[in-house]
């Protein structure tokens, strides 16, 4: 579940980031912006699904995680935990996308362009990504 989690919001991310130039009716974001910011976006989320993936996927993992209960209270927390941080990477992600007005003006002050503020909050989150795994690890794992 935490896995799905992960690749649904790296998914949603690809295509709201995509739609972008299409959604936002003032023509403040072009596709070549979106297109820059792409390898940012999944930058955030490659790292945890890898790792995730290296437990999920591997048969004697896989063999070993069967003979383990995991407590439904445990479980929720680790859903919850997950959830609560892509809430938070997904707002800090496109607010700056969708919300932020740009000025139209051809000089651009420095820090205020999409880029430096996607940039900007892509960084707060990846470094707020192990604090949202860390957690999950200690849950998820045998009691």
């Amino acid at each position: 579940m935490v896995f799905c989690l992960w690749a649904a919001a790296l998914v949603l991310s690809i295509l709201a980031g995509m739609l972008a130039p299409v959604l936002r009716s003032d023509g403040s974001i072009g596709s070549d912006q979106i297109t820059a910011l792409l390898p940012s976006i999944v930058g955030v989320y490659v790292p945890a699904l890898s790792c995730l993936a290296g437990f999920w996927f591997p048969k004697d993992e896989r063999t070993s995680a069967s003979k383990r209960a995991l407590g439904k209270e445990r479980g929720v927390i680790a859903v919850g935990l997950t959830a609560a941080y892509l809430l938070i990477v997904l707002l800090l992600l496109f607010w700056p996308v969708y919300v932020e007005a740009y000025p139209a003006t051809l000089t651009v002050v420095p820090g205020t362009d999409l880029m430096s503020r996607v940039g900007g909050n892509l960084s707060i989150a990846t470094m707020l990504s192990p604090l949202a795994l860390a957690p999950i690890h200690y849950l998820t794992s045998a009691p």
